[in-house]
């Protein structure tokens, strides 16, 4: 049986309430609990409304969050945002707010990670790491610098 609008507010403005969520996804959920198109559009803009929804506050907890935890780059950041419908201009401004210390960081501890299990010795194994950050999301400028950081620790 579908939800109401009602209750489907209720249930979306909890799911919130937890964690941050951007429109797109909360228009997915809303679809999949059989609302209308019209109810949909009215409970996001209820949602958005009250502040329970804010893509830009979305985007740069997202970027945030990937790059801190994940160890993402800014390339796969933008990707996964563009995949979740979020405009440019705001992923634009999530990802010029991220820490550039800790972006510097997450491309060391990603650099780390992958080299325990390559190594750094030869050519072939730095090429591998390399590939591996760009995989990451990280710029080639950014990939290239932390494998150098790299080298000269070891």
């Amino acid at each position: 049986m579908p939800l109401t609008a009602d209750e489907a507010l209720l249930k979306m403005a909890a799911l919130c309430s937890r964690s941050e969520q951007c429109s797109g996804d909360i228009m997915k959920k809303l679809q999949l609990k059989g609302l209308s198109a019209d109810d949909c559009r009215r409970v996001l803009q209820s949602l958005q409304e009250q502040g329970f929804v804010d893509d830009a506050r979305f985007a740069r907890a997202f970027a945030n969050d990937k790059v801190r935890f994940s160890a993402w780059g800014r390339l796969k950041i933008r990707m996964a945002l563009y995949g979740k419908r979020i405009p440019s201009a705001l992923i634009d401004a999530a990802l010029a707010a991220i820490n550039p210390e800790e972006y510097v960081q997450a491309a060391d501890r990603a650099a780390k990670a992958k080299a325990s299990q390559t190594g750094t010795a030869d050519f072939e194994a730095r090429r591998k790491l390399f590939r591996h950050l760009h995989s990451r999301g990280f710029e080639s400028p950014v990939a290239t610098a932390a494998i150098r950081r790299l080298m000269k620790d070891v």
